[in-house]
């Protein structure tokens, strides 16, 4: 194991492009650069989103055709893992970028995740074709007749894994993102208490504890 000195750090208050351009010797710009020179293959940040974004725009660099970078999150659903793209990156996008995140997504289930065939939607407030802002029905129409694109989706369908990608603007993806989350601790919160709140909850909890372990490591 190598370790690289870094003489500064980026906070997580911070706006993230203005810090890794102030912040040149920060572990996170260093990191970035470590890969953008062949030194190391992948960078990992538990830090802030935004700069982390930057800098890897900055100094790894997008892939050449690609517009915007967008952040995948895969999430747990019934039926297996659910890639949500764009989960924050563009709070403000277009249909184009939408229509390159349906293909990386759908590349990243099928090549990350070994899905075989990945079926890509659309999130927005209606199944039906013609649903949905401006922007979901252009590249509605755009993403028609693609590899894998079936339609639309709702909000729902995320955990129920009705699809393998799901495509988005940031924001939206953001909001469904940290939805998914709260809701995901404040269901293995009222289980515990339940639990926890008689005789019988608890000696039913010690037979059911494997079973819940199982299903808290699978939603984690």
């Amino acid at each position: 194991i190598r370790v690289i000195h870094a003489a500064d750090v980026v906070g997580s208050s911070e706006d993230g492009a203005k810090a890794v351009r102030a912040k040149p010797e920060s572990s996170l710009v260093v990191a970035c650069k470590l890969v953008a020179d062949g030194t190391a293959q992948a960078v990992m940040s538990p830090g802030n989103t935004g700069a982390t974004l930057a800098a890897a725009t900055l100094y790894i660099r997008r892939i050449p055709g690609v517009m915007r970078p967008g952040i995948a999150v895969v999430l747990p659903s019934a039926q297996g893992p659910v890639v949500l793209i764009d989960a924050g990156a563009n709070h403000e996008t277009k249909s184009e970028y939408l229509q390159q995140f349906a293909v990386m997504g759908r590349l990243l289930a099928r090549d990350v995740l070994r899905i075989p065939s990945p079926r890509v939607a659309l999130l927005s407030i209606g199944e039906e074709q013609g649903k949905g802002s401006e922007l979901v029905q252009a590249t509605y129409d755009a993403l028609s007749g693609t590899e894998g694109f079936v339609g639309n989706v709702e909000g729902r369908d995320i955990p129920k894994g009705t699809v393998d990608v799901i495509v988005t603007d940031g924001f939206t993806g953001n909001v469904a993102l940290k939805l998914y989350e709260g809701v995901g601790d404040v269901l293995f919160s009222e289980i515990k208490a339940l639990v926890g709140s008689s005789l019988r909850g608890r000696l039913g909890g010690l037979l059911a504890r494997p079973a819940l372990r199982a299903l808290r490591t699978k939603f984690n």
